[in-house]
């Protein structure tokens, strides 16, 4: 049975998911600079399937049900579909657009590493909450 306390923790998180998924949608828009950046961001924050931004929202409200397996590995698969979405068009749409990415650094600074940082702090989170989870000994 789930208590209170957890769903109100799920409800938050969930909303913390929307607000990180569109807040990345909104930096990778911005730095694709109507053509002049990379769109490498962008794509980040939709990936995969162009769903990013609501796939982190679901992420969120589940986080705090990982103790469950079938929770954990439900996570797992969605951050795994995300970054082989990346990969794929990085690797295989998208032309190699390193000299973009590393312009866009140049230009923008500050709005490539504040978007950089928060990513990786959303993956983290997400990661760690998932290991733990299934370390944990009511992981069923």
């Amino acid at each position: 049975m789930v208590n209170s306390q957890r769903i109100l923790h799920s409800i938050a998180l969930a909303i913390f998911g929307l607000i990180y998924g569109v807040g990345l949608r909104f930096f990778g828009a911005a730095l694709t600079g109507a053509g002049h950046g990379t769109g490498l961001f962008y794509i980040v924050s939709v990936s995969p399937f162009g769903v990013g931004y609501l796939m982190w929202c679901v992420v969120g409200g589940l986080v705090p049900f990982v103790q469950k397996k079938q929770i954990s590995t439900s996570i797992m698969i969605a951050l795994i579909m995300h970054n082989l979405g990346i990969a794929y068009w990085w690797f295989c749409i998208a032309e190699f657009e390193g000299y973009m990415v590393v312009r866009t650094f140049k230009s923008l600074p500050w709005l490539a590493v504040s978007t950089v940082l928060i990513y990786v702090f959303g993956q983290v989170f997400v990661w760690l909450r998932v290991i733990k989870g299934l370390r944990s000994k009511d992981n069923q």
